[in-house]
C-alpha cells in the first residue's frame, strides 16, 4: 500500500497527535478562564483589594470608577476574556495589577523555586512509592502488607495543612532541627557550616515531604495493584517455572510490564502536585508560583491568576501527553489512535 495514502497508519497517528495537542491547548486556556470566572465571583476586585480599598479609608466612588476603567475592569467579563485570550495567543500576558510589572517577569522570578520543590517532591514520591508498592505486591496478604496499606490510606487521607503544621511543630519548634519557613536563612542566622546548598536543602525538606506524602500513598497503592496484576500473568508463571529467581522475575517481567501504567499515573499526579503546592508554599512561605497564586487571589490580580492557571493547565496536559508517549513507547499496542 502507498505510504502516503490518506488513511495510512503514519498519517492517522500524526493527525491524532495534532488533535491531542489542540485539545491540550484548549484545555489550558479553558482552565485559565474558568479560574478567573471563579475568582470574579468572590466579593471585591483589584481596586477594593488595594490599600485604602476594603480596609482603612474608603476610596471615593468616582476615584474607584476611574481606577476600574483604567484597569479595564469596567468591561463585561466575556469581552475581557476574549481580549485576554487574543493577547495570550501572541505571548502577551499583560501586566500585574498589584505592582504594574510584566506578568511574565513575576512568574519567571518564581519558577526556579517551584521547580525545585516539585522536582524534589516527585523524586521523593516515585523513589519511595514504586519500591514500596513492589514489595507489598510481593508480600501480598501478609501482615506487613495489611498494615502498610492502612498506613498508606491514612497518609493519603490526612489534610495537607494539618500535616504541615504538625511537622513544623515537631521539627522546627519543639526540636529545632529544621527551619520553619522560607527558602534560605538570613545572613548570619543559619548553620555555621554547609554553605548555601545545605541551607536550601534544610528549608526544602519539610515542604517536599508534605507535598510528596499523599502522592507516595497513592502511587504505592497503584504500583502494588499493577505489579500484583502482572505477577498473575502467564509469562510470569512461566518464568517462575523455568527457575528464575524472585529478583529476576521482578526486574525482567513484573516491573517492566507495570512501568507503562505507572508512567501514565505519574503524568496524572502532576495536577495534585500543582494544586498542593499552593497550600504548601503558603504555609512554609516558599517563594514559588503557589505562593504567588495565593497572593494574587488575595489581591484580585487577575492577569497573574490567568497566567498562572494557563501555565498550570499547560504543564498538566503536557505531563499527561508525555506520559502517554512514554507509555506508547513501552507498549506499542496503545499507539494506534481511535478510528
Amino acid at each position: 500500500m502507498n505510504s502516503r495514502a490518506p488513511h495510512s497508519p503514519a498519517r492517522r497517528r500524526a493527525a491524532w497527535g495534532a488533535v491531542q495537542v489542540g485539545r491540550a491547548a484548549a484545555v489550558a486556556v479553558g482552565v485559565a478562564l474558568a479560574a478567573l470566572l471563579l475568582v470574579r465571583l468572590l466579593p471585591g476586585d483589584a481596586v477594593d483589594s488595594r490599600p485604602g480599598g476594603n480596609e482603612g479609608t474608603p476610596i471615593p466612588p468616582r476615584a474607584a470608577a476611574e481606577a476600574r476603567a483604567a484597569l479595564g475592569l469596567d468591561r463585561p467579563f466575556p469581552a475581557q476574556a476574549i481580549a485576554w485570550a487574543g493577547k495570550a495567543a501572541r505571548g502577551d500576558l499583560g501586566y500585574s495589577l498589584a505592582d504594574g510589572r510584566p506578568v511574565t517577569r513575576r512568574i519567571a522570578e518564581r519558577i526556579p523555586a517551584t521547580l525545585l520543590l516539585q522536582g524534589a517532591a516527585l523524586s521523593l514520591a516515585l523513589g519511595l512509592a514504586v519500591p514500596l508498592g513492589t514489595l507489598l505486591a510481593w508480600r501480598a496478604g501478609s501482615r506487613v502488607d495489611r498494615a502498610a496499606r492502612v498506613v498508606l490510606l491514612a497518609c493519603f487521607a490526612l489534610p495537607g495543612f494539618w500535616v504541615a503544621v504538625l511537622l513544623q511543630g515537631w521539627f522546627a519548634v519543639r526540636w529545632g532541627w529544621l527551619p520553619m519557613q522560607g527558602m534560605s536563612t538570613a545572613a548570619g542566622a543559619g548553620p555555621a557550616g554547609g554553605g548555601v546548598g545545605l541551607d536550601v536543602a534544610r528549608h526544602l525538606l519539610l515542604p517536599a515531604v508534605c507535598l510528596a506524602l499523599p502522592q507516595i500513598a497513592y502511587v504505592a497503592r497503584f504500583a502494588r495493584a499493577a505489579v500484583l496484576e502482572v505477577l498473575g500473568d502467564e509469562t510470569v508463571r512461566t518464568a517462575r517455572a523455568k527457575g528464575l529467581s524472585n529478583g529476576a522475575v521482578l526486574r525482567r517481567h513484573a516491573l517492566s510490564q507495570a512501568l507503562a501504567p505507572l508512567l501514565t499515573l505519574t503524568g496524572m499526579a502532576l495536577p495534585a502536585l500543582v494544586g498542593g503546592s499552593i497550600l504548601i508554599e503558603s504555609i512554609f512561605s516558599w517563594p514559588g508560583l503557589g505562593r504567588l497564586f495565593h497572593d494574587a487571589v488575595q489581591q484580585r490580580d487577575y492577569p497573574v491568576i490567568q497566567a498562572l492557571m494557563l501555565l498550570a493547565g499547560g504543564a498538566t496536559v503536557a505531563g499527561n501527553l508525555l506520559a502517554n508517549r512514554l507509555s506508547t513507547a513501552l507498549d506499542p499496542r496503545t499507539a494506534d489512535p481511535p478510528r
